[in-house]
């Protein structure tokens, strides 16, 4: 009963990706980096691009992308993926309109995206969750090109579900900075107490959402207990949200 309560006047449902919304079946190093700009350069050079060695193509974007990070973290920002990509090229002497630019980011996050998938009924529960009448939304710490963060999901059928999706790597602070929670809340138009978040780590998804007053879903798949801080509530799976948020008409 107190958790109903808790969870009564829900109105919007917000999601983390990496370990809520997708299972990684092992963890990101520096290997899918390589073969991501491996993946890019031969992408570039079927069609047609006039490029430099293999060798320095990768060395110049992984300068720029450790670089990149570096500064960010200095300046306490998160860093434009697609930004560095842009200007990487641009360096190189490669100018890439829109287009060309997005079709790379796409290429370029390939190996990442043989990593991870979502459980196969997670579609299924958001599509329940929004005919319930939640609004629902992504807000998520991530240096992966968007454009192909955003191939990924629609690729294991949930980008359809998230018209709101905030991207560290593009909004310029991570969880559990306050302002990207504040941000989400703004475009979902939902009060903090209207609204839940969903995530798998208390440090960073719960604290920060607590800080701006939402309630909080705690997601351990491996049997995790709710450590602190404490979540409102713990699942294991996402289609367990069905029976914390009935229908809003109920």
């Amino acid at each position: 009963m107190r958790l109903m309560t808790i969870l009564r006047n829900i109105r919007a449902v917000v999601f983390d990706i990496g370990g809520t919304l997708l299972d990684f079946d092992q963890p990101e190093t520096l290997a899918q980096l390589s073969d991501g700009i491996n993946a890019g350069y031969e992408h570039l050079d079927q069609a047609g691009v006039k490029l430099p060695s293999l060798r320095r193509y990768s060395a110049v974007l992984r300068r720029k992308a450790l670089l990149s990070l570096v500064v960010a973290k200095l300046r306490r920002r998160e860093p434009d993926t697609m930004k560095l990509l842009r200007e990487g090229h641009a360096r190189m002497g490669i100018a890439l309109d829109g287009h060309a630019l997005t079709a790379l980011g796409r290429v370029v996050y390939s190996p990442t995206k043989a990593l991870a998938h979502a459980n196969p009924q997670t579609p299924a529960a958001l599509a329940t969750l929004r005919d319930r009448g939640y609004q629902l939304a992504i807000v998520s710490n991530t240096v992966a090109p968007p454009p192909g963060l955003d191939e990924h999901l629609a690729d294991e059928g949930l980008l359809s579900y998230f018209p709101i999706r905030v991207y560290s790597c593009v909004f310029g602070v991570a969880k559990p900075n306050p302002r990207i929670f504040r941000d989400v809340l703004e475009k979902l138009n939902v009060s903090p107490e209207d609204a839940v978040y969903i995530g798998d780590k208390p440090a960073i998804d719960i604290r920060g959402a607590q800080r701006v007053d939402m309630r909080t879903v705690l997601r351990a798949p491996k049997g995790a207990s709710n450590v602190r801080p404490r979540a409102d509530a713990i699942i294991r799976e996402i289609p367990e949200l069905l029976n914390l948020l009935p229908p809003l008409d109920s």
